[in-house]
């Protein structure tokens, strides 16, 4: 996606619900998740940014999520390339923000990470089985 002229990219593998329990089942409440399936989810960006209303520096992240029944911390890890969350490694963190979740109303069937526009920069969303979740983006002027 292009935000107020940054190139931001989130590269990850979409898992299938395949009538599985999704949150609080096959992603465990409390727990680190690579936020997708198979290799860790990178998010890259160019340019200086906020993150969730949090200064991010230009590069490349893993980016890792806590979901919890009402909310999600969103972590960026300074170790970008990583199989998974088993060498996930709290002390690389460069970001943790809180995000609250909202209930779709339909389950759907694949985990779709997206950019939706927004009038000072983009909403990065999390959707999968009932439940959404969004981080603002914003470039630093």
């Amino acid at each position: 996606a292009t935000v107020g002229g940054a190139h931001v990219e989130v590269v990850y593998c979409q898992p299938q619900r395949n009538e599985r329990e999704i949150f609080g089942g096959l992603v465990p409440y409390s727990e680190v998740w690579r936020t997708g399936a198979n290799e860790a989810t990178t998010f890259s960006v160019d340019k200086d940014i906020t993150f969730g209303g949090e200064p991010l520096a230009a590069g490349t992240y893993s980016l890792f999520t806590i979901p919890e029944r009402d909310s999600w911390t969103v972590v960026l890890n300074e170790i970008a390339e990583q199989w998974g969350a088993f060498d996930y490694d709290v002390g690389k963190d460069v970001l943790r923000v809180e995000a609250t979740t909202e209930e779709l109303g339909i389950g759907l069937e694949y985990f779709t990470i997206s950019f939706d526009d927004a009038e000072e920069g983009a909403i990065l969303s999390f959707r999968w089985d009932t439940t959404s979740v969004s981080v603002p983006i914003e470039i630093v002027e």
